[in-house]
């Protein structure tokens, strides 16, 4: 896939300043605090049947073994599991999901493991990782909310969602020695684990929605507003953010930048700009791996590309033509094939990808 979306440096040349972001980002972090504190100790816990809990109850890997060695382990246990259950990585094929395990009925999604390095010498750390990534859905709502149980109102989307499962496995390994510490009648169990990764998870949920909401205010579709979910008394930052994002707006298409610079100047809720989010994890390269990053970088590419046409300039017809070559030899090998379920789908957006490069 295309440099602008792997971790390789690249030349950044564009600034912008945006003093009332700060105070956006406060209002998010404030909110996190409320809203974590409130799910993590109010004893919420995901059904037993929880694709998550049934994911870790399948991988038999003893949490006595090394570090090094349960991390090999848990993923190619993991994938196996993984498999019956839908999910894809660069050793099997992904299913497109009818029902999206977090957004609900009517919005198809695929979820891929992947064994992306991170950093294992700081244990007292693990109540805060988060080994699931969105990289894309269909809501530019940035309501704070579970994502166990929930029903999106966006009209019908497609998400695509990143579990580093090693991570995943080596935060249950510390959340299970942590439990084996207290009495036997205060320890929780894989459920009470799994809401813990949910919890996290909400903050890559909401860099997306900021993202898709300054796509969909570039491409001018509907946005939502905010929902407070009782007994949380959290901070609606809309007027601030609607404002922020025509800010924003104004810097990208007002002037003639590369791709990187482009997602440089979008700082996100959590993450100090779209081109630090998105980047695509280090992988083996076969089908099963493009296909995937084909449907990661869908939205950005398609973001993108409406950025070019509204902008003066050209400063990235290089990567467009790169990107044609890739999406040409996607197609010609079929590679939607590699998907179980609606294939017809995937087929689809990729050829939409390459009329938008034409």
């Amino acid at each position: 896939m295309l440099s602008v979306f792997k971790k390789v440096a690249a030349a950044i040349t564009a600034t912008a300043s945006y003093s009332i972001f700060t105070r956006i980002a406060s209002v998010f972090q404030s909110n996190s605090i409320k809203f974590d504190e409130y799910y993590l100790y109010a004893d919420y816990v995901v059904p037993s049947n929880h694709f998550l809990v049934t994911l870790i109850n399948s991988i038999a890997v003893p949490h006595s073994v090394s570090l090094e060695r349960f991390i090999d382990l848990t993923y190619q246990a993991g994938v196996a599991a993984g498999r019956g259950l839908g999910l894809g990585s660069a050793m099997s094929p992904m299913r497109i999901l009818p029902k999206s395990y977090f957004f609900g009925d009517g919005h198809k999604e695929v979820i891929y493991l992947t064994d992306t390095e991170f950093q294992t010498d700081v244990p007292e750390l693990w109540l805060g990782l988060s080994p699931i990534k969105f990289w894309s859905h269909g809501e530019n709502d940035l309501s704070f909310k579970r994502l166990v149980g929930y029903q999106s109102s966006a009209k019908e989307s497609f998400s695509v969602v990143e579990i580093n499962l090693p991570l995943l496995m080596c935060q249950f390994r510390h959340f299970n020695n942590a439990q084996l510490e207290l009495p036997t009648e205060y320890r929780k169990d894989v459920r009470h684990f799994v809401s813990l990764c949910i919890v996290n998870a909400l903050k890559s949920q909401l860099n997306v929605a900021m993202f898709n909401r300054v796509s969909d205010t570039l491409t001018k579709k509907p946005l939502s507003g905010v929902t407070v979910l009782p007994g949380l008394s959290l901070q609606n930052p809309l007027g601030q953010v609607d404002s922020f994002i025509a800010q924003v707006i104004e810097n990208i298409t007002n002037r003639t930048l590369t791709w990187e610079n482009v997602l440089s100047l979008i700082p996100l809720p959590y993450s100090t700009s779209a081109l630090d989010e998105f980047r695509l994890p280090d992988q083996v390269q076969n089908r099963y791996a493009r296909c995937f990053e084909i449907m990661a970088t869908f939205k950005l590419v398609e973001f993108l590309t409406t950025v070019d046409q509204l902008s003066p300039g050209d400063k990235n017809t290089p990567y467009q033509t790169a990107l044609r070559v890739y999406l040409d030899r996607a197609l010609a090998e079929n590679i939607w094939q590699t998907f179980e379920g609606d294939t017809a789908v995937i087929k689809e957006r990729i050829e939409y990808l390459r009329k938008l490069l034409q």
